[in-house]
């Protein structure tokens, strides 16, 4: 019964709603043309340019912001874009489906656990729908352009990409473990842990709270660098892999799996309670 609810998930969130994902994959386009523009004008060679490095400008969030009384706040748009785009996706299809034809599905599977996890998992799968049009827009900057696959950052790449120098105690070598947890690993994850979290929290305020509260989240992130500000390890310039006071990414790692596998529990056993009569 699980495989069939999948199956009937993965039909309305993917297939039916294919046109977000064309969608999604003209947005990382679009943040892939501005790369190049930032190197079309600098003295760097595209074709130096390592494919680590693009990824780490998609994924790269915002340096520290340190008041000082002249400088502005400035939300990483990019950033943020990317994040909630994919929040959006996965938003209203379990509660939209628990008030429609989800209810009979439901019944014939009787099973509220079931039923929920399904949805989990869907949620799952939309995130790496999403994340392999990323991937697939890159790859295709990165064959167009003759990018290097290497696991490097370099100092005057990093500083091209986000339009400032070079930040003091820039680590020219870090550890390579770190860097694919930084740059590959972590903003999928965030990804996931957001996304699920964000559907823990469908079940006890609306869905437009919800989205509004995990943004809040993202908001809160940017302004602070801190370990407890979880937005933190899914910015790739926030890492100890490139600044000193940065958060780590192993710690970041086993974070986002304790919010992955605290939503799937705490929300599975919320719905086994939930009234779905009065949510009508």
């Amino acid at each position: 019964m699980f495989f069939k609810i999948l199956k009937y998930d993965l039909k309305n969130t993917i297939i039916k709603k294919y046109k977000n994902y064309i969608i999604s994959f003209f947005v990382f386009c679009w943040f892939l043309f501005d790369a190049y523009m930032k190197i079309f004008y600098s003295d760097i060679s595209i074709k130096d340019v390592t494919i680590t490095e693009i990824v780490m400008f998609i994924f790269n969030g915002m340096k520290e912001f340190v008041p000082d009384g002249y400088t502005a706040f400035t939300f990483p748009t990019m950033w943020m874009v990317i994040f909630v785009l994919l929040l959006f996706f996965t938003l209203y299809y379990p509660y939209n489906d628990i008030m429609g034809y989800g209810k009979n599905v439901l019944i014939a599977s009787t099973s509220r656990t079931v039923w929920w996890l399904s949805k989990c998992v869907t949620t799952l799968c939309i995130c790496i729908v999403y994340f392999f049009t990323a991937a697939l827009s890159i790859l295709i900057f990165a064959f167009s352009f003759g990018l290097k696959f290497e696991l490097t950052v370099k100092p005057e790449v990093f500083s091209t990409l986000l339009i400032r120098g070079v930040p003091e105690g820039f680590n020219l070598s870090p550890e390579p473990l770190y860097m694919v947890l930084t740059v590959f690993v972590l903003p999928f994850i965030f990804a996931i842990a957001m996304c699920l979290f964000q559907m823990l929290l469908t079940l006890i305020i609306r869905p437009f709270a919800s989205i509004i509260v995990v943004t809040a989240i993202f908001m809160v992130s940017a302004y602070y660098v801190s370990p407890f500000m979880i937005g933190n390890y899914a910015m790739t310039q926030r890492s100890i892999c490139f600044i000193s006071n940065g958060v780590n990414p192993i710690v970041g790692v086993v974070i986002m799996a304790s919010i992955i596998v605290f939503s799937i529990v705490v929300s599975t056993v919320l719905f086994n309670r939930y009234e779905i009569l009065e949510k009508e």
